[in-house]
């Protein structure tokens, strides 16, 4: 009966520490880990909150027509046949300087416009913006 083998209390001792240890390392890493996706997860509520307001600019068909209409009017643009349709709006512009369409083309380029169409020739412009 004496022959029963005793657990070495220092073994005891080493082998919890060495399981401390592994628990409070994992234990860091899985919080790294948490704050990486912390991190990761506002990105991306970021890039959907531009998308949502890039989407919400192009689907608004008033707001396209405001835009539109004030970029004639800035740039001096009096020939401008302007036809609503559909979710649609189609400019076309003839008569005009290269001037005034590089002008234009820039403030219109500039906005947040779902531009379908754009023709430019020597001194003819038709756009479409909208939906299809």
């Amino acid at each position: 009966m004496n022959n029963i083998k005793k657990i070495n209390p220092i073994f005891l001792l080493l082998g919890s520490i060495f399981v401390l240890l592994i628990s409070v390392v994992l234990f860091f890493s899985a919080i790294n880990n948490i704050k990486k996706k912390e991190i990761n997860y506002q990105n991306y509520k970021k890039l959907a909150l531009e998308y949502n307001e890039v989407f919400s600019s192009w689907s608004d068909i008033q707001k396209q027509k405001i835009i539109m209409e004030k970029l004639i009017k800035s740039s001096n643009i009096n020939n401008a046949e302007i036809v609503y349709k559909n979710k649609q709006i189609k400019v076309k512009v003839s008569n005009i300087t290269t001037q005034k369409i590089h002008d234009f083309t820039n403030k219109l380029l500039n906005k947040k416009l779902n531009i379908t169409k754009l023709i430019i020739k020597e001194n003819f412009l038709e756009i479409e913006v909208g939906n299809l």
